[in-house]
């Protein structure tokens, strides 16, 4: 998982870190509801500077899924900063 995903989700839930298994149910195990979800995906966007699409939410329902969610969006960031960049630096072609 990602090193701080735990803490930031078991800060919102108001449960101890060691609770955030990666396997565990956010709803069923860790009592999140749909306020407590939104808080969550928003601590992990401020924290992460990534946006999470709204139709990914109901998918996210373990530690472990909101960490592969968190890590490809990243992924993804990066590689479109990297191909910003690399556009930024070649010149452009005449039409």
């Amino acid at each position: 998982m990602g090193i701080d995903l735990p803490e930031v989700v078991a800060e919102v839930l108001e449960v101890d870190v060691a609770d955030v298994q990666p396997d565990a149910n956010l709803v069923k195990d860790l009592h999140m509801d749909s306020v407590l979800a939104i808080d969550i995906t928003t601590a992990l966007e401020k924290h992460y500077k990534v946006q999470v699409p709204d139709d990914q939410m109901d998918k996210l329902t373990s530690a472990r899924a909101l960490a592969t969610c968190v890590e490809g969006l990243i992924a993804k960031a990066s590689l479109h900063a990297h191909l910003g960049a690399l556009r930024a630096r070649t010149p452009a072609r005449p039409h």
